[in-house]
Order: C-alpha cells, then sequence, then structure tokens
C-alpha cells in the first residue's frame, strides 16, 4: 500500500472505507467493489489492461496504492505531457476509458479513488467522465454525460480523494465510456494523476 491514504490536504483527513471479501467497499453497501463494478481491471492489481488512453495521453500501471489489501496494489497513473498552448487560458480532457453496456432510463453511479501530486498546476482535476451513446460499443451519437465534482472541504492534492456521481441514461442509451479523466489547462507543462477502485454500476432510477 502507498501513496498517501488517509492524509489530505488543507488538513482534511479522508475516512479510509471498509473492506468487504478482500475488496474496498467506497460506496458502503456490504458489497466489495471489486465484485459489482460492471468494468474489467477495476482496481489495477497489477496491470492496465482493458484501458485505452485517448490520443496525447499516457498510461501506466503504478505501484501506489489507495486503500487496497496487501497484495492488491495498483493504481493507474493517467499523465498528459506538454504545454498545448502557453497564451490559453483554456482547459483540456486527457483521459484513458473502457466501453460498457447501457440500457435506457438506467441511473449509472461512479465511484473511484483518485490522487493528484502536489507542485503541478493548481487548476488541474482528476475525474470520472462517463459519456453515453446512442449506438453499441461506444458507437454512434454522443447523447449525454456526467462528471465527478471535486470533493469539498479538500485542496485535492497528496491525498488519495473519493470521487462519486450518477445520473440517468437518456431513451436512446445502449453503450457508456468510463473515462479516468484529468482536466488540464493548455498552458501547463504537465499533468497527472493516479486512478484506483473505479465501481461503476447500473440499477433502475
Amino acid at each position: 500500500m502507498g501513496g498517501g491514504g488517509g492524509s489530505a490536504g488543507a488538513g482534511v483527513v479522508v475516512e479510509e472505507p471498509p473492506l468487504v471479501d478482500g475488496c474496498v467497499d467506497l460506496d458502503r453497501n456490504g458489497t466489495g467493489d471489486c465484485k459489482e463494478t460492471l468494468l474489467e481491471n477495476a482496481d489495477f492489481e497489477s496491470d492496465v489492461g482493458d484501458w485505452t488512453p485517448d490520443m496525447d495521453t499516457s498510461l501506466e500501471w503504478d505501484e501506489h496504492d489507495a486503500w487496497g489489501p496487501a497484495g492488491r496494489s495498483g493504481s493507474a497513473l493517467v499523465s498528459s505531457i506538454g504545454v498545448i498552448d502557453a497564451n490559453s487560458d483554456n482547459s483540456v480532457l486527457r483521459a484513458a476509458g473502457q466501453c460498457l453496456p447501457a440500457g435506457s432510463m438506467q441511473l449509472v453511479t461512479a465511484y473511484a479513488n483518485a490522487y493528484v501530486e502536489s507542485g503541478q498546476d493548481p487548476t488541474g482535476r482528476a475525474q470520472i467522465v462517463i459519456f453515453f451513446f446512442d449506438g453499441e460499443d461506444c458507437t454512434g451519437a454522443f447523447t449525454n454525460s456526467f462528471t465527478t465534482p471535486q470533493p469539498l472541504g479538500t485542496d485535492g492534492v497528496e491525498t488519495w480523494l473519493e470521487l462519486k456521481a450518477g445520473s440517468v441514461t437518456t431513451l436512446a442509451t445502449k453503450s457508456m465510456r468510463v473515462k479516468l479523466s484529468l482536466s488540464r489547462a493548455y498552458k501547463a507543462e504537465s499533468f497527472r494523476a493516479r486512478f484506483d477502485n473505479v465501481l461503476v454500476k447500473v440499477q433502475p432510477p
């Protein structure tokens, strides 16, 4: 285990989630997240298989782990390197993703841990972003999306944040792409974050 879980910037202490049957339980429903998440390789125990980086995004396995038990160490390190436009105040999304099937009018909820090192651009954020599509395998028209907000009470660095959000799919939704995302400034030299314990589940709204 590593990566500074439990110690937060701005004097905030992040509560360690329970472990159930050897799995983190971020939604605290009594079922280990690795047993109920729809994603493949959601805890990055030994690699980043089943996840695909987008253009201009680097994805690699990292030994630092959020809250997993001994012997289940690892996280996904997502990075974006290089200044895009030194004169722009805009931000851009860089991510690694995985496509899942989804049905119409379902409540999709997402939880994850994310870790941002200090010394980076302070406007940068680590987020889970989910895009919904009206075609199979994340094809067709984009219908809607949702993003995990920055947790309250923390400056978001040097701690394993707990990200969570949810949204209802549209009548036309047939698939969704789950993204381990960086919101980074065009003018920043780089930005990176680790992700772990990604729980995505679906239920009637």
